[in-house]
């Protein structure tokens, strides 16, 4: 038997939770977002947790509207595709999305093919046509050697006669 004005305000909020509490908690839920930096299982452990301090007994369908709205960009679209129809499978699908889009970021960033590229490919036309170039001069400094050698003996031997 409640006997004191505490011992009734403590039973009120030992029954249904603090007012105040769960008005905060639900308004960290309706604006809460997945960081740039946060998993999808932090993420996930955090909406799960904020939607039992707004209800308790509140249903898998509407804690899983509430997880869909806050993930990042990146993961709605695949997630979405997917139709996860409970939060345990919404935490599979989004764990599996994000563990391929990091590996696929990883091996995007550290791909072999362009440190190959980069250093083999590259040279290879750069010192071709100087080579080229090369003995074109050359070639054609013989030909116009030749050419004014030839019309000079030709002028030189016209003089002399």
């Amino acid at each position: 038997m409640i006997k004191t004005w505490s011992s009734f305000t403590e039973a009120v909020t030992h029954a249904f939770g603090s007012t105040k509490a769960q008005q905060l908690a639900f308004e960290q839920l309706k604006w809460y977002k997945q960081t740039v930096n946060q998993s999808i299982t932090q993420y996930y452990d955090k909406i799960i947790e904020v939607c039992k301090k707004v209800d308790s007994a509140m249903p898998d369908s509407l804690k899983l509207k509430y997880l869909m709205v806050g993930i990042k960009n990146s993961l709605k679209m695949h997630v979405t595709l997917q139709d996860p129809k409970t939060t345990d499978v919404f935490l599979s699908i989004t764990r599996r999305v994000e563990d391929t889009l990091s590996l696929t970021s990883s091996n995007n960033d550290m791909h072999p093919d362009h440190i190959t590229i980069n250093a083999v490919t590259h040279p290879k036309p750069l010192t071709q046509p100087f080579t080229q170039q090369k003995s074109l001069k050359n070639l054609n400094k013989t030909h116009f050697n030749n050419y004014h050698l030839n019309n000079f003996a030709q002028i030189t031997h016209i003089l002399h006669e």
